[in-house]
């Protein structure tokens, strides 16, 4: 034998500083992974219930949406989409019609923006009650006018008690619809 050779049942001790390194890069990982899946719920994927057959019939009671922030984050809300947002400790989820700085009146079951008819709109369903709309809303910079596609059926922009919506107000927009065959895209 050599004299200094070393004996393979010799075993060595790791170094305080190799210890707390891998247990610090331990903790920063899951604190990476925590803080990544927070974020991806958050921007991305905010699970909403929809609670009413306003939607109806794009979207039913008993549903859950997903509902993205970060989708406005670079885009203002569009006419058309559909989104969650929060009045009075509610969360709604309705479709938009109504934009920043225009005019919605709601006359003989048509929704008209700024004197022009509504054309295009998603539903051929008549509003029978034109609510706080009957003689025009005018919005300002910051509000939206939203409406539920089952027009006769739904508190919405109309009632008094959410009235339009303010940009801070919407939660995000609603791009996918959680059912029981697994998720789908919202048109």
């Amino acid at each position: 034998m050599y004299p200094y050779s070393y004996s393979h049942s010799m075993k060595t001790q790791p170094k305080p500083a190799q210890t707390f390194l891998t247990v610090l890069k331990t903790v920063t990982t899951c604190l990476m992974l925590v803080l990544t899946a927070f974020c991806a719920v958050y921007f991305l994927a905010m699970p909403v219930p929809v609670t009413s057959a306003s939607m109806s019939p794009a979207l039913s009671p008993g549903e859950t949406v997903l509902s993205s922030s970060a989708m406005y984050s670079f885009a203002a809300p569009r006419r058309y989409d559909i989104c969650a947002f929060r009045v009075n400790g509610r969360v709604y989820v309705k479709r938009i019609i109504g934009l920043p700085g225009e005019t919605v009146r709601i006359t003989d079951g048509h929704v008209y923006i700024d004197d022009v008819a509504l054309m295009d709109d998603v539903t051929d369903q008549k509003a029978i009650s034109p609510g706080l709309a009957s003689d025009g809303v005018t919005l300002g910079d910051d509000e939206y006018f939203v409406l539920g596609d089952n027009r006769n059926n739904s508190e919405d922009s109309r009632s008094i008690s959410i009235g339009t919506v303010k940009r801070s107000q919407i939660l995000g927009r609603c791009w996918c619809r959680l059912t029981s065959l697994g998720p789908y895209r919202i048109p």
